[in-house]
């Protein structure tokens, strides 16, 4: 196998025996029929078929979902159609399945934190329920970003909690610090580069082919636009993963960790304080001797009302309030203000 091809999979065999009864010969749907192709690093492989042809057969046998009837697939270099007990665990750390069925992907009768605690209990990267515990809590934090620039910060984190897990000095606020602090930057970036560029230019080019009476644009541009969000997400990820591990490996100075930590921490607190701008307007409608309020207020403080209304509920949640009761409350002086003309 050449030194660029990660998958090689050649003359794939996947047959499902069929029972004719005790005394008749059995019969086999052959599912897969001898398929064979390479992917190659950074590239981006479609396997395109009618429905029932047996592209998903094809992905669960790469993956040994399923056992291959007869042909090999090569990872890296290695036959997995081969690999038996802790090598499969292993194996499957480094490729799997994303199921397009959302209920084949979540399941329904498991909660948030189980799903997100699964794959630490089949992989053993924590040895304790309290460690799988504090990481499942970890990764509940509020967290947000565009989707495929932004998978850069899961790359980091899932080296960081690897390095952990081996006894590294990582703490919570480290971890979550880098999430809350690099959302916003890769949010603008991924924003402006796909939602202001890409998805613009191959929608222009698309739908002037299509005006032009090409039937085939609109499937052009789903195919280029689909393309570049998983070329794009794979990539930032795996990079996201590297730096991670060429950061982390080269600190080893606790010092270092807090220093980094409450850098992070800065940047974090600075860009949700930046969000409560856009995302938490509160105005007033009081006039007082011809005086408006709100345009008093702005000269102060652009959406100071706003402002104060989150710090309010930091400083109540800061005090062990339950959330619960400052979401009542929050309804209680709502309707209070609205009735009465201040808001």
């Amino acid at each position: 196998m050449a030194d660029d091809t990660i998958l090689k999979v050649d003359n794939l065999k996947v047959y499902f025996p069929v029972s004719n009864g005790f005394l008749k010969k059995k019969s086999y749907v052959k599912a897969v029929d001898g398929i064979s192709f390479e992917i190659k690093k950074g590239e981006t492989f479609g396997l395109v078929g009618e429905s029932g042809c047996g592209k998903s057969t094809t992905g669960r046998a790469i993956v040994k979902i399923y056992q291959p009837t007869d042909g090999t697939v090569e990872f890296e270099g290695k036959d997995v159609t081969a690999i038996k007990g802790g090598d499969i665990k292993q194996f499957k750390k480094d490729m799997q399945m994303i199921f397009q069925d959302p209920y084949a992907s979540l399941n329904p009768r498991m909660t948030v934190g189980e799903i997100i605690r699964e794959p630490m209990d089949i992989h053993g990267i924590y040895d304790t329920k309290e460690e799988r515990a504090a990481a499942m809590k970890r990764h509940m934090v509020f967290f947000n970003t565009e989707n495929n620039w932004g998978a850069f910060i899961p790359g980091i984190v899932a080296s960081m909690e690897e390095d952990r897990a081996n006894g590294m000095p990582i703490t919570d606020d480290l971890i979550n610090n880098i999430k809350i602090g690099l959302m916003g930057p890769l949010a603008g970036v991924g924003d402006t580069v796909t939602q202001g560029l890409i998805k613009v230019v191959l929608l222009a080019i698309t739908v002037n082919m299509a005006l032009d009476g090409y039937t085939f644009a609109p499937i052009l541009f789903f195919l280029l636009y689909s393309a570049y969000i998983l070329g794009i997400g794979y990539f930032t990820f795996s990079q996201g993963y590297k730096v991670g591990k060429n950061v982390l490996d080269k600190i080893t100075d606790p010092n270092i960790l807090h220093k980094l930590t409450d850098c992070l921490g800065l940047v974090g607190m600075t860009i949700a304080g930046a969000m409560i701008i856009t995302n938490v307007g509160i105005e007033t409608s009081l006039v007082i001797k011809d005086v408006v309020i709100q345009d008093l207020l702005n000269e102060i403080a652009p959406n100071l009302l706003g402002a104060v209304a989150t710090l309010s509920i930091f400083g109540f949640l800061r005090k062990g309030t339950s959330v619960w009761k400052i979401i009542i409350g929050l309804f209680v002086v709502g309707f209070a203000c609205y009735f009465l003309g201040i808001l």
